[in-house]
């Protein structure tokens, strides 16, 4: 099972909906075959941009951002990396997508660590494969799928 920690980069009281450590766990968890440490950061969209505009040369935020840790220590192979949530960006959607939030909260941390895990969409074949992925563990969460929603 991962191991989960989580830092704020904002005012919990800001936003309606911000998850706990034992949200993010119980959805690691659901995620089959890691045994990995991983961080979560809850931004701003304002932190969202500057790391957007540092490691992705793009001017506007993310709703999730995966960053895979790699390293050459045996000793650090334990780390997966970090996922950076902008919790605004992220409430935005879902109330513009007519979802639950903590749905949408769920969706967007499993695909962050589903790229962690080294899935990425970059072609349709890719983006598929991730898909199904997502909904499954969306399913076995005992959430709605996220790709075939009503």
């Amino acid at each position: 099972m991962p191991s989960v920690s989580v830092q704020f980069g904002l005012e919990p009281s800001a936003q309606d909906y911000l998850p706990c450590l034992s949200d993010f766990q119980l959805w690691a968890d659901a995620t089959s075959g890691l045994h990995s440490e991983l961080g979560v950061r809850i931004v701003s969209i304002t932190e969202c941009v500057k790391l957007n505009q540092k490691y992705r040369r793009v001017d506007y935020p993310s709703n999730v951002l995966a960053f895979p840790f790699e390293s050459v220590m045996t000793s650090e192979q334990d780390y997966l990396g970090d996922i950076v949530m902008t919790a605004p960006l992220i409430e935005q959607e879902a109330q513009e997508q007519k979802k639950p939030i903590q749905d949408h909260w769920a969706h967007l941390f499993i695909h962050g660590l589903l790229h962690l895990s080294g899935y990425q969409h970059n072609t349709p074949k890719q983006a598929r494969r991730m898909e199904a992925q997502e909904s499954k563990i969306m399913k076995k969460l005992g959430f709605p799928d996220p790709w075939n929603e009503s």
